[in-house]
């Protein structure tokens, strides 16, 4: 069944996974046959989906709590014209505005947790369906929130299959920078991988000071 899907996600970017999450979905959903549209607060996000087919919607308030409710009088108003069946979203407060028009537009509404929260809003959770994109994810909605365990469907995260099957060539600057890596490896240097945008919610900090302890002192 083809139906209309609004997925609402703020601060969209290029340097996080929950950005690349969406878009995915936004590509694949399109592809099937579904008529989807992106609600994000970036204006920049419109060209980062622009290949995707997916229409964009800004909504300046969705990043701003002080403006919660024009925001969801201009949410509402969005989903009653374009006739959308379905909002899937991305975050707690974004997740919080859907619900609270799914009574006055009778949208249904999806959720993905995408990780291991620990401060309680007591607003979340409350979608028609929720994804949780691991079992600790699935397992801290139900035993910590208190969630029904039946209404989570396990999905895990993914990527882009054409991405890995049609890989762009390096540029100059990145292979000089695997060379330079390659040669310090030769030399003894450890070399450590932090996958992860650099933001205090991915804690790069506590990862440096572990370094200290560290009895060989020649790692990258």
């Amino acid at each position: 069944m083809k139906q209309k899907i609004l997925h609402i996600s703020p601060e969209m970017g290029y340097n996080d996974g929950r950005s690349y999450y969406v878009y995915l979905l936004l590509k694949y959903l399109k592809r099937n046959g579904h008529e989807v549209f992106l609600c994000s607060d970036n204006p920049e996000a419109e060209e980062m989906i622009a290949d995707t087919g997916a229409d964009f919607f800004l909504m300046r308030e969705l990043g701003d709590k002080r403006k919660m409710l024009r925001g969801k009088s201009v949410l509402k108003d969005f989903v009653l014209r374009k006739r959308i069946d379905v909002i899937h979203s991305h975050h707690r407060f974004s997740e919080f505005i859907a619900n609270s028009v799914r009574k006055k537009t009778g949208v249904k509404t999806v959720f993905t947790a995408l990780s291991i929260v620990d401060k309680r809003y007591f607003v979340e959770y409350r979608s028609d369906r929720l994804i949780a994109v691991s079992n600790s994810v699935k397992q801290m909605m139900v035993n910590k929130f208190g969630v029904e365990g039946k209404k989570i469907q396990v999905i895990p995260n993914f990527t882009d299959t054409e991405e890995l099957t049609h890989h762009k060539p390096f540029s100059e600057d990145v292979k000089k920078y695997l060379t330079e890596i390659t040669e310090r490896k030769k030399k003894g240097y450890k070399i450590i991988l932090n996958v992860g945008r650099f933001h205090k919610d991915k804690d790069q900090i506590t990862l440096l000071k572990a370094t200290e302890n560290f009895k060989d002192g020649n790692f990258l």
